[in-house]
């Protein structure tokens, strides 16, 4: 009986795993983002001013990108509360009170925007101001209402302006205020490596001594989650928990949970198969041929001679030819000639066919065991695995297929638990398709589908 799966966690003086964004001091833990963060650094260092549009899905790490950035240069200003109503004169004030002076503006909005411009100016170092407005609970079509007001502010800055949004957001804007910015992103989820550079960095911190994560959990969680960063850390930060504390599993660990121990159930398989004994195979002498049958030439006896003193040698007409053999040759050159002559009673091969001399069997040849078909491999599995692994040899298929899911009557979590199985055993082969773990039959198990009859040759092609 398997014992359930569960982390083995060194020492933690806290769960180092929380939702809130990372502050400046804390842009260390920033992974996957490096890009991103030079693009903005550079703006800011090299006096480029620009006005720029930071796209990324809610918890995608662009509040903990920014922060990053923030703790780099010499002047930021964040703005992460806007008028939900979009008050021009409010949004205004709050600039004045933020890069100005915290005295009430006076006059209209025409002098505050001259006080505004008049304030901004480089650092000692060079560098201009980077300016920040991170408001993702505003409504898109105020923020687009407010942003297309404050335009002609912005771009009278001598600073980096930037907006971050959410997809849902940015789509109540209008293509022409669109591409009044430069873009970034949308920002991408992350990695393999980045997943588990994300676990480690925040894990080291936290304790003692430094802790990798096993490479099958860090591929189930990046499975699960599809590399999103705040899914990562709610579901780290849930599992440590659970694990320190007994605290109830929410339904993503539980899932996880599921995940690892159908992992650990296939390895243990896996292990149990490698390990039983294999058939000896005994390596084969070379088989002996009878020769009984066969004759063997009389030997050809050579003379040996003394070459007669003062006399050369050479390959002239007459020695090509039957003349008179030089002294101390006559018997050699005698019997040549008549070799040569008799050489020609001889049938040539191809009047005469040459027939194979027969081997001996060799009763030892029947203890290798013959190879086992292809098809063997595929009788083996039930009968889901051999329908998923039909579906994924004519598309790639995923454990968020509905479709899939309404044939077998299963749930993502026991759909992606069968399909990473079949990884495991070498049935699939996956890769990252945006968000998603894509299965596909490999070349050798889809030759062996059309060997078992589960396939036509033709849709191999």
């Amino acid at each position: 009986m398997l014992s359930k799966w569960k982390f083995d966690l060194p020492a933690l003086r806290s769960n180092p795993f929380s939702l809130a964004p990372l502050e400046p001091e804390s842009r260390d833990l920033l992974v996957g983002r490096g890009v991103e963060v030079e693009r903005f650094y550079e703006s800011v260092h090299y006096s480029s001013a620009r006005q720029i549009l930071l796209i990324g899905e809610s918890g995608s790490g662009r509040t903990s990108l920014l922060s990053a950035v923030a703790g780099m240069v010499d002047a930021p200003k964040r703005f992460t509360m806007l008028p939900e109503d979009g008050d021009l004169d409010r949004c205004l004030g709050e600039l004045y009170c933020t890069l100005v002076s915290f005295d009430s503006p006076q006059g209209g909005r025409s002098s505050i925007v001259e006080h505004i411009v008049a304030s901004l100016a480089p650092s000692p170092n060079g560098e201009i101001p980077l300016i920040i407005l991170d408001d993702s609970s505003i409504d898109g079509g105020i923020l687009a209402e407010l942003t297309m007001r404050l335009l002609p502010l912005f771009r009278r800055m001598k600073a980096v302006v930037v907006i971050s949004v959410t997809p849902a957001q940015i789509a109540s804007w209008s293509d022409d205020l669109v591409e009044s910015f430069d873009l970034i992103g949308p920002l991408n989820p992350l990695a393999e490596e980045e997943v588990k550079d994300l676990i480690c960095s925040r894990m080291n911190r936290a304790g003692a001594h430094g802790w990798v994560p096993p490479q099958g959990l860090v591929e189930e969680i990046l499975d699960q989650t599809g590399g999103h960063p705040r899914r990562i850390v709610r579901l780290m930060r849930d599992a440590i928990d659970h694990q320190r504390t007994g605290r109830d599993r929410t339904s993503a660990l539980a899932e996880l949970h599921l995940r690892m121990q159908s992992q650990l159930e296939n390895s243990s398989s896996l292990d149990e198969l490698e390990s039983s004994p294999s058939p000896p195979v005994h390596s084969l002498s070379p088989l002996p041929i009878p020769v009984s049958n066969v004759q063997t030439p009389e030997p050809i006896h050579t003379q040996t001679f003394q070459e007669a003193p003062g006399v050369e040698w050479s390959a002239s007409p007459e020695i090509l030819g039957h003349s008179p053999s030089p002294p101390g040759f006559g018997g050699l050159a005698a019997r040549n000639r008549n070799f040569l002559d008799a050489s020609n009673e001889f049938p040539s091969p191809s009047d005469q066919p040459v027939t194979p001399l027969p081997l001996a069997p060799d009763p030892r040849i029947d203890q290798i065991s013959p190879e086992p078909e292809p098809s063997l491999l595929i009788d083996d599995l039930k009968g889901m695995e051999v329908t998923l692994l039909i579906a994924a040899a004519g598309r790639s298929i995923s454990p968020s297929d509905e479709k899939l899911q309404l044939d077998f009557g299963i749930g993502r979590p026991r759909l992606s638990q069968i399909l990473n199985g079949l990884r495991k055993r070498g049935y699939l082969n996956v890769e990252m398709q945006g968000r998603h773990r894509m299965f596909r039959t490999p070349v050798s198990i889809h030759t062996s589908l059309i060997h078992a009859g589960h396939l036509e040759e033709v849709e191999s092609t």
